[in-house]
């Protein structure tokens, strides 16, 4: 029985489901522990699904922390997406303020470099996005979420606080370069 609260996690995994390491169902484990009704898990493997969820306004706003798991890749031309199993999404192809005033964590190779961040925030509206800079292993990236979502969820931590102190506990030990990008809304 989910509950909404200024806590609550959605956690987006895309991922192929034969071949890769769930970090969602890591997080959904954890964060269990810390309240069972703190989190739900939804498996998808088309981008249209993805985005057929989030232009889905009601349920959307059920949720302040987003969680997207999948891959990411940016070429040598900047050009960067997040990759599913079946489809791929720009950052302008996101639904437009999908996540506005949210705090977003992307569990995707190389997606927290500024080809990506900047028009995914643009486009969404995320308050706050934390992503790796670098490609990342599923090991690294679970154990730096679970570090990030204990401090978030379970000593109630600022976003920005749950980031720089998750960086200072893990001390570079967990791969992926991890940035946190605020939104500035000057375009408002």
């Amino acid at each position: 029985s989910f509950r909404k609260t200024s806590m609550s996690l959605l956690v987006l995994e895309c991922m192929r489901k034969l071949d890769e390491v769930s970090e969602g169902i890591v997080l959904d484990e954890f964060v269990k522990m810390i309240d069972p009704d703190l989190v739900e898990v939804v498996n998808l493997q088309y981008s249209s699904h993805l985005i057929e969820l989030l232009e889905d306004e009601e349920r959307m706003e059920n949720f302040m922390n987003i969680h997207l798991c999948g891959r990411g890749e940016v070429d040598d031309a900047d050009d960067a997406y997040f990759f599913m199993p079946n489809g791929r999404i720009h950052p302008y192809g996101f639904p437009e303020d999908c996540f506005k005033d949210k705090v977003v964590t992307i569990s995707a190779s190389a997606l927290g470099r500024t080809a990506f961040i900047h028009p995914f925030i643009e486009q969404t509206g995320a308050e706050i996005v934390i992503a790796p800079q670098r490609d990342l292993c599923p090991v690294d990236a679970a154990i730096w979420y679970v570090n990030y979502f204990y401090f978030l969820l379970h000593h109630e931590r600022l976003a920005s606080t749950a980031f720089e102190r998750t960086e200072e506990h893990l001390d570079n030990y967990a791969r992926g370069g991890f940035q946190c990008w605020y939104n500035d809304h000057s375009d408002e």
